[in-house]
């Protein structure tokens, strides 16, 4: 999350239409990610499921050389039409004619290397999985430090480099991830998989790929749809003013560092229910999501309130625009009753996956984002001319809506019997009651 905040950090020193066209192209790449996110959601609730019955490591190869080949083949897609398409995508946004000559530079350079992030997803979903996310965390710290130094160098023209703007903001973000990726690559076929061969990548394999699917499709979906409500939310405010639009893509940076716990808590708690699952330990895992979510939930809320309090010194930090300060201020403080309406689907969603219960968080969330988070948006931003914090009290609204029925959801136990073990032994014992030989057979 620390990369993006820094392009949008160092290119607040550089200029706000710069940080307000970058904000725009974070969310379509934001979105794009999520194509890969089908195949890593599904790879973890899989692997996570896999180690905990204990499968066989060969089992494991499989399912890790199967995501990696089709996230490979999809980054590599998504990359070439970004570059060929990029300008149109960025009108169909109605990006602003101020943002138009940045956005199409950040998003080409990006959205152009969007394959190395694939990568980088498949690499993490496994490690993570196996229970190394120590490893995921040192690597991004190095990654943080690269660019962090690159955007530096790049951004503003030091120590003999060109001024790329940017661009170079851009670069330095690409350099990094693809620096990473040799490394978990490297850590996860050498210490986690050592005896991974070339022939686990030379074709997918169609029970894994099925099961990959069955998981990461509903899985993936809610976060899709959750990202495509935020973009046309985005849309709904480049409708009201270039100021609304900047001050989005600063509170969202913000707001990062607010709920990165939750997701790090609902990640976390989603490896270890995976497994009690896969164990068959039901009950442990149910207590073991309530316990996250009340940590998460003190968590959010204490960080929400501090945040909205400070609200403009923290955006002073990033720029001295009096009417993004003002704006910046007062959604802030709706925020602050956001954030712990958040973390119940943060959290319990995660741990649903974990379960393979992925398809009721769908069926809720697009109900919900798309009646109440962009409806009640348009309705109290432009017909109720709420402007921006009108349209954040309708993601609040839904934030919460979302996360009293998925706590009901969980409580309901109607979890129970979804995971991908589950399911398989169900067919075995299929096959075998017709293998059994009948009175009078052979």
């Amino acid at each position: 999350m620390l990369l993006g905040s820094m392009d949008i950090f160092i290119l607040g020193k550089y200029s706000d239409d710069a940080v307000g066209a970058v904000g725009i192209v974070n969310q379509i790449i934001n979105m794009l990610n999520l194509l890969f996110a089908i195949i890593t959601a599904g790879t973890t609730i899989i692997c996570s499921q896999y180690i905990g019955a204990k499968k066989k490591a060969e089992d494991i190869m499989k399912l890790v050389g199967t995501s990696f080949i089709i996230n490979v083949f999809l980054g590599g897609a998504i990359s070439l039409i970004i570059l060929i398409f990029s300008k149109f995508i960025l009108q169909c946004m109605n990006v602003a004619p101020e943002f138009m000559a940045y956005s199409i530079q950040y998003i080409k350079i990006v959205g152009g290397f969007i394959i190395v992030q694939a990568v980088i997803n498949t690499f993490t979903s496994v490690i993570r999985s196996f229970g190394f996310t120590k490893i995921c965390m040192y690597t991004t710290f190095v990654m943080n430090i690269f660019n962090i130094i690159l955007n530096y160098i790049l951004v503003f023209g030091k120590i003999g480099a060109p001024s790329l703007g940017v661009g170079g903001s851009a670069t330095a973000t690409v350099i990094s991830k693809i620096l990473g990726s040799i490394f978990l690559g490297y850590y996860l076929f050498k210490k986690i998989l050592p005896n991974f061969s070339f022939k686990y990548l030379k074709k997918i394999e169609k029970k894994e790929f099925k099961n990959i699917l069955h998981m990461g499709l509903p899985a993936a979906g809610e976060n899709m749809s959750y990202s495509l409500s935020k973009l046309v939310a985005t849309v709904i405010l480049t409708h009201l003013s270039v100021a609304a639009v900047t001050t989005n893509s600063y509170i969202n940076n913000i707001c990062l560092f607010i709920f990165v716990f939750s997701v790090s808590i609902g990640q976390g708690s989603a490896i270890i229910i995976g497994r009690l699952i896969g164990k068959g330990n039901l009950e442990e895992a149910y207590k073991l999501c309530f316990s996250s979510l009340k940590k998460a939930f003190i968590v959010s809320t204490i960080l929400g309130i501090i945040v909205a309090i400070f609200a403009r010194e923290i955006f002073g930090i990033f720029t001295s625009n009096e009417e993004i300060l003002a704006l910046g201020a007062a959604v802030l403080f709706i925020n602050a009753f956001l954030e712990p309406g958040r973390t119940f689907n943060l959290v319990i969603i995660n741990c649903l996956r974990a379960c393979g219960d992925v398809r009721f968080p769908v069926y809720v969330g697009i109900c919900s984002m798309w009646t109440v988070g962009v409806g009640l948006a348009y309705v109290f931003s432009i017909v109720l001319g709420l402007g921006m914090p009108g349209m954040w009290i309708a993601l609040a609204l839904d934030e919460w809506i979302r996360g009293i029925i998925m706590y009901f959801r969980w409580r309901s136990k109607k979890w129970h019997g979804k995971s991908v073990i589950t399911r398989e032994e169900k067919i075995a014992t299929v096959q075998n009651s017709n293998n059994v030989a009948t009175p009078g057979q052979g």
